[in-house]
């Protein structure tokens, strides 16, 4: 035999004890605090007491009591409480009238609720001043502003393009206002594609994306400009030489108006053999640059042997070509250790198969798709851009204070958090003056200096001489302007005759930027600088 064991399980309720859940016998005591309220209340009192009550369905306790919530009375309908179905009061004597179509483009004015017509209000239809869209198609159509009814056949919507500011556009109808599609990516024309601005969409015309860069494959070239001319243009550009300095010469683009520049040049410094999960026996380092060699380089593993899984620093000294000179370098995204020459650098390689976490704060502003990002060594991180009505976003950073801004070319090799940098957007107005200058208009950061350069109008006949913040164009031609406000500028305008035009400052070409990155594949980028006009 077994000893006997105390029922258990269940809940006692107001009305009955609890039952076991083993036997199935009722124990103990009922609960007469666990009340089953009823779904719907009742009325309580007469007619007129406009009150209604909850209740307990098992043992009929009133629970609570409150006043009712009467819908309007109708010509067909007393008011009525909508918890409790509950009447009060008389139908209203009077009727709810709408237009009603007739359906021979006149409408009258019927009762909602029992159809009667009102007498004498039959008029035409009226049409409204802005078709609606059919749902589900790229059509709308006019109808009545007062009856709702359909005047006239579907039409299409004749579509424009609306620029999202953010490489996107959305393809709303002209007419109804309808959006047709949402956030479609720009697309440019190459053949209005400029050398040195950024790509310009042919449906919403703006520009969007970085800068392109100018194509050096034309050949030719003077003593200034190596690579030969930019290839951007079916004729020649023009060689403006410094006056200073006969042998300078600064080169100017017919077809972009701009002073050509060189671009960025790739400077690939491999390290052999460092591969996940292979056997290291030792390790080279490499370039393929013509600009950038190697020297001479230091191989060193964390514990003296060439072995995997293990941690190598490297300290590679490097020579360049006349007219480039190293300003800084990076190893595996992690500031270097140079020399006081500017020509080496060091670094410690992450252990490879190594796997790191990448938070993303967008610092309250924007909507992050992935909050957090893991990634395998040496794999990269992918931040999102982001947007937020009346603020620009200025990229990722590596710290609160936005000192150190994060390169997402470089590898990840260690946790990291990723702050959003955030600034109140502000509209620089261009007024053209009989010129074409689009868009007419830009949104900056707060705070920004933006070099006018970047921006200049066209006028047949005439050249451009500058930018003034006065309407009168009295005032001191404007190289930049700080946006800490919105703000306007106007352009001023000199016939043009059958000198070339100016093309700014000759002084000489700025010094160059290596960015060494030591990792699995490549990286070390070379930069002529661009000038600064």
């Amino acid at each position: 035999t077994t000893e006997p064991e105390d029922c258990s399980g269940g809940t006692a309720t107001c009305k009955d004890p609890a039952k076991c859940d083993k036997c199935g016998g009722s124990y103990g005591e009922v609960n007469p605090d666990n009340h089953k309220q009823a779904a719907k209340p009742r009325h309580v009192g007469d007619v007129d007491n406009q009150k209604h009550e909850y209740y307990c369905e098992l043992c009929d306790t009133s629970l609570r009591t409150e006043k009712c919530s009467k819908t309007p009375a109708t010509c067909l309908e007393p008011a009525t409480c909508i918890k409790c179905g509950q009447s009060y009061g008389d139908v209203s004597a009077k009727h709810d009238y709408v237009w009603k179509s007739n359906g021979d483009g006149t409408h009258s004015q019927v009762c909602k609720h029992c159809n009667e017509k009102k007498d004498n209000a039959v008029k035409p239809c009226a049409k409204a001043s802005k078709p609606r869209h059919i749902e589900g198609t790229e059509t709308h159509e006019y109808y009545c502003k007062d009856c709702g009814a359909t005047m006239g056949k579907a039409e299409a919507c004749t579509k424009k393009y609306v620029s999202n500011k953010n490489g996107t556009h959305n393809v709303v109808c002209k007419v109804c206002d309808a959006v047709l599609e949402e956030n479609v990516p720009c697309t440019s024309d190459p053949s209005t594609d400029r050398c040195g601005k950024k790509a310009y969409c042919q449906y919403c015309y703006v520009d969007f994306g970085d800068k392109l860069g100018h194509d050096f494959s034309g050949g030719g070239g003077c003593a200034r400009f190596p690579e030969g001319r930019c290839s951007c243009t079916k004729e020649s550009h023009r060689k403006l030489w410094n006056k200073t300095n006969a042998s300078q010469a600064t080169v100017y683009c017919d077809k972009c108006h701009t002073n050509v520049e060189k671009e960025k040049i790739r400077a690939d410094f491999t390290v052999s053999n460092y591969d996940p999960g292979k056997s290291v026996s030792s390790l080279r380092v490499s370039t393929s640059s013509k600009h950038v060699k190697v020297k001479s380089y230091t191989v060193t593993p964390s514990d003296g042997k060439f072995e995997a899984n293990q941690v190598y620093s490297v300290a590679v000294e490097f020579t360049t070509d006349p007219g480039y000179e190293v300003t800084y370098a990076t190893i595996g995204g992690s500031a270097a250790t140079l020399t006081d020459s500017h020509d080496a650098a060091t670094g410690n390689l992450p252990r490879l198969g190594s796997v790191f976490t990448v938070t993303y704060d967008n610092m309250g502003k924007g909507k992050l798709k992935n909050p957090t990002e893991t990634v395998q060594y040496p794999g990269k991180a992918h931040p999102e851009t982001l947007t937020a009505t009346g603020y620009v976003f200025g990229g990722w950073y590596m710290d609160q204070a936005f000192t150190t801004k994060f390169n997402a070319n470089n590898p990840v090799a260690a946790d990291m958090t990723l702050y959003a940098k955030w600034s109140v957007a502000r509209t620089l107005t261009f007024k053209a003056n009989s010129g074409k200058i689009s868009p007419s208009s830009r949104t900056f950061a707060d705070g920004e200096v933006v070099d006018l350069k970047d921006y200049t109008p066209t006028r047949k006949g005439y050249w451009f001489c500058g930018w003034f913040k006065d309407k009168d164009l009295t005032g001191r031609k404007l190289a930049t302007i700080k946006m800490d406000a919105n703000k306007t500028v106007y352009a001023k305008w000199k016939k043009e005759d059958t000198t070339n035009p100016k093309t700014g400052d000759n002084s000489g070409w700025a010094v160059g930027i290596l960015t060494l990155t030591t990792v699995l594949g490549a990286a070390a980028v070379v930069t002529k600088k661009k000038r600064v006009w």
